[in-house]
Parts: C-alpha cells; sequence; structure tokens
C-alpha cells in the first residue's frame, strides 16, 4: 500500500465519524422533542398513548358477583324476593281497591275498618290499632280522621279516661262489614289457589318468620 492512499482513507473515516455523529445528535434531538410533547416510542416500539397504564386504566362500573346479579357503583343488587312480595302486594291492592275506592276507601282502611268491627261492644283505643297493623301512632291518626269525615268511624272519650280515645264502627260502616268480609276472603282464596294444604300452612309459616326479622 502507498503512502498517498493512507490519508485519503483517514479522511474518508473522519468524515464518515462526524456524519454518525451528526446523525446521532439528530436523532437524540427528535427523540427529545418527542418526549416533551408527550408522545415518546416505547423502548420495544409500541405506542404508549395507545396503551395506558394500569394506574390510568378506567375502572369498570361493576363485576357481576356470584348471585348473577352486579356489584360496584351503579350496580343493580339482585332482590327477587323482595320483587316478588312487592309485585304481590301491587297485585292485592289492585284487586281490592277497585270497589273500596266507590266508597272513598283503600284496601288498608277497609282492613282497619273491619278490625275496628270486632271491637264493636266495647271500641278500640287508637295505640292498639296501631300495634295491631305495625303503623306509627301518626299514621294511624291521619287513616282514622279520613274515615271519619266519610262517616264510618267515631271516636269517644270515655267518662274517666279523658286521655284515650275509644274508636267505634258508625251505622254506616257496620252496613260494609259483610261486603268488606267476603273481599277480604276472596283475596285469601286467589292467594292460596293451587297450594295443597300444607303448603298453605308453610307459606303461611314463613312469611310470618320474615315478619318477625323485620
Amino acid at each position: 500500500m502507498s503512502d498517498k492512499d493512507g490519508p485519503s482513507k483517514k479522511t474518508k473515516k473522519s468524515k464518515s465519524e462526524k456524519n454518525a455523529a451528526k446523525a446521532k445528535k439528530a436523532k437524540q434531538a427528535e427523540l427529545a422533542a418527542l418526549e416533551k410533547a408527550g408522545g415518546a416510542d416505547s423502548p420495544d416500539g409500541s405506542d404508549p398513548a395507545a396503551e395506558p397504564s394500569a394506574a390510568h386504566s378506567p375502572e369498570p362500573a361493576g363485576r357481576a358477583d356470584e348471585s348473577g346479579g352486579e356489584t360496584g357503583d351503579g350496580a343493580e343488587a339482585a332482590t327477587p324476593v323482595s320483587d316478588l312480595l312487592r309485585e304481590i302486594g301491587t297485585k292485592l291492592k289492585s284487586a281490592s281497591d277497585g270497589r273500596l275506592a266507590e266508597l272513598g276507601m283503600n284496601a288498608q282502611q277497609g282492613q282497619m275498618l273491619g278490625y275496628i268491627y270486632r271491637f264493636r261492644e266495647d271500641g278500640i283505643i287508637q295505640t292498639e290499632l296501631a300495634k295491631h297493623f305495625n303503623r306509627t301512632g301518626a299514621s294511624v291518626s291521619s287513616m282514622l280522621q279520613g274515615l271519619e269525615k266519610k262517616g264510618y268511624v267515631k271516636r269517644i272519650v270515655p267518662e274517666g279516661n279523658e286521655r284515650q280515645k275509644k274508636v267505634y264502627v258508625t251505622k254506616k260502616a257496620k252496613a260494609l262489614i259483610p261486603e268488606f268480609d267476603r273481599m277480604f276472603v276472596e283475596l285469601e282464596q286467589r292467594i292460596t289457589a293451587g297450594l295443597k294444604p300444607e303448603e298453605a300452612e308453610a307459606l303461611h309459616a314463613l312469611l310470618e318468620q320474615v315478619k318477625s326479622r323485620l
């Protein structure tokens, strides 16, 4: 190899190294600009913007539980028993409210009137009605006021005990009691229709157990 070739090769090598260094700096500058803009590529070549980290992943609205319902925010809980009882109560109310509405009453007032009739001789105090129907004193008082305005009950203060009024049915109400009894007996028969006697007894016992725990 001649001496003339030596300097030429060194010059070419020097220029190549400079070009590589410039290219490297340009690439670094490009990466720095991308990082500053928040769009730098990840080391494995994937796009970070398209693959959010677990820390920033949106949480699911709810997750299915073993009973088939959902839990979590916005989830609907599974309540099959209470839903069924509510549906049955709505149907029973609709079945009885037709005739009672003509008389200016609802099913609850009709049942209360029938219960007051049992004490037609001695009367019954309001607190006993509240206890029997599992209602507050204010609620019972409101129902009695409605029945009293329509002429179905009367409240009398007994002699020697002015603190407790006794409730009695009027003659107007007494004429309706047989119809009320027939109506509620028919409803009872519709509830237990298709059930064997032991099944009806078991249903009654289970409902009493549920009631006692509420």
